[in-house]
């Protein structure tokens, strides 16, 4: 998984650093989702935290800018604890099992997601859609919502 990740994250610089890369290409958008979404099927939780990292980081996954489609992505138990996330769209996607303990979310889209016992707690969530996501044992202790910071 090591190699699988390292190599993901050696091709995607390469790319990144070329003169000419634009995700307005969308050729290059389409092969980029394909390369993501396979390797993320490889890869456990704790690495693809870490190539979700990398995306955002590089701004390649946020949605107010041409972006690689996450729709439908495996990111089962992807490990995002204590980190900030702003404008990502992980709809349709498969989050069973994923970990969002003391993350901040601010305008993040899970709508029609699978989060089958995911964890959210301890995290500050403002402007989260969770339109149509199962939610079936998902835990939110102690997370706080833009609706409670209001009263």
């Amino acid at each position: 998984m090591n190699t699988v990740l390292a190599t993901y994250l050696k091709d995607m610089a390469e790319l990144m650093l070329s003169d000419n890369f634009t995700l307005k290409n969308k050729l290059t958008a389409t092969v980029l989702r394909a390369k993501t979404l396979t390797t993320l099927g490889q890869l456990d939780g704790k690495r693809k935290g870490h190539l979700v990292r990398f995306l955002y980081k590089g701004q390649m996954i946020t949605f107010w800018q041409p972006s690689i489609d996450l729709t439908d992505a495996d990111l089962s138990s992807v490990d995002l604890t204590n980190y900030k996330l702003r404008t990502v769209s992980f709809a349709k996607g498969n989050l069973f099992n994923a970990i969002f303990r003391k993350t901040s979310l601010k305008d993040v889209a899970f709508e029609s997601a699978l989060l089958i016992t995911a964890s959210f707690d301890h995290s500050n969530l403002e402007n989260v859609s969770f339109y149509e996501a199962n939610l079936t044992n998902a835990s939110f202790i102690r997370a706080v919502t833009n609706t409670d910071l209001l009263t």
